[in-house]
């Protein structure tokens, strides 16, 4: 008997509901706005102007929001009740210590590692459960690299990654 549950087979009615609901292509249906992420500490005055700037883009909204790099490539998919607060987080750990063995370390490490000039697509979707089935969706059928780079369940950094010095460490040498 053949298995129905296949991936190649689910994949054709996901797309289908995605596409039906204008969940793709997230690069045509979402608001974005276009975000600088550095791997070094920038100043105090410089993270102020850029939460203002998410701020002004997303507001508190809740919704799904999904990231990439300039050569189009998807980079992350995630939920959050206030978009502000979690895409702001995310530039944060662009430049933040990475600590071994740390399930929450994925996200540091991710972000560091792809810095530059990222756009970030949104969509404002108000009730968790929705914003968690359309975020497994999407994630399903377009693959994120942060996926592919930290499968769900081995999420957690077994080794110390290498964390690139900083201007506020060079003031210690």
């Amino acid at each position: 008997m053949a298995n129905i549950w296949s991936n190649d087979k689910m994949k054709d009615p996901v797309k289908t509901f995605l596409e039906e609901n204008q969940l793709i292509p997230i690069n045509k249906n979402w608001n974005f706005f276009q975000t600088a992420h550095s791997s070094s500490i920038p100043p105090k005055d410089k993270k102020k102007e850029i939460k203002k700037y998410i701020a002004e883009h997303v507001g508190d909204r809740p919704g799904l929001y999904a990231y990439y790099d300039e050569s189009g490539c998807l980079l992350y998919v995630g939920k959050a009740r206030k978009l502000l607060t979690r895409i702001f987080s995310h530039y944060c750990e662009s430049f933040c210590e990475i600590k071994e063995n740390d399930k929450a370390a994925a996200w540091p490490a991710f972000f560091s590692k792809h810095c530059g000039d990222l756009k970030v697509y949104w969509i404002e979707i108000q009730y968790d459960r929705p914003q968690r089935i359309v975020e497994e969706m999407i994630e399903y059928y377009l693959q994120s690299q942060f996926d592919k780079e930290f499968p769900r369940g081995k999420r957690k950094i077994k080794k110390k990654l290498p964390i690139q010095k900083t201007d506020l460490d060079a003031d210690n040498d």
